[in-house]
């Protein structure tokens, strides 16, 4: 549904993807090209491959805000590449969550291969889990949206076009 409205406004179609690829430029801004970018040898950052071990000892030393803040950041910092890839490629759950990943992935290597950071398994997981639910936001939305639109279904009104 979001395809076909952007096909016919051309402009709104154009200024989604220009905020898509801001958008894209911040996350790549906070993650990987921060203020110590080419200050480090290449290889240099460091993996965690435990899964919440740190968030444990962030709660542990008494900084449960702390903690939370990065997780749920973690997954906000996402929602809105879910949100994308549903109005303008229109990807489905599947493909939806594998970009995700594999987009989280790029930038957890990136930030290894440069040596900004800490490259973490539960960055992926989380980010992962951000686009998920802005997927889910999206398809939640586009249904609601259907809904109010063609109220008889759509099969109705495309007979009724046709």
């Amino acid at each position: 549904m979001f395809r076909s409205i952007l096909k016919e406004r051309k402009t709104a179609k154009v200024l989604l993807w220009l905020c898509f690829l801001v958008y894209i430029a911040w996350i790549l801004k906070i993650t990987v090209f921060r203020s110590d970018f080419g200050t480090h040898e290449l290889f240099s950052g460091e993996i965690n491959w435990s899964i919440m071990h740190n968030y444990a000892l962030i709660i542990g030393r008494g900084y449960p805000d702390i903690a939370a803040f990065y997780f749920f950041g973690n997954i906000a910092v996402f929602i809105p590449f879910g949100i994308f890839l549903v109005v303008l490629l229109d990807r489905s759950f599947g493909r939806c969550a594998l970009e995700g990943f594999l987009f989280s992935l790029a930038i957890e290597t990136a930030q290894f291969v440069f040596g900004v950071g800490f490259s973490e398994t539960d960055d992926v997981i989380l980010n992962t889990a951000g686009v998920i639910l802005g997927w889910c936001l999206a398809a939640f939305i586009q249904k609601k949206a259907e809904e109010k639109l063609f109220p008889e279904g759509r099969a109705t009104e495309e007979k009724e076009n046709s």
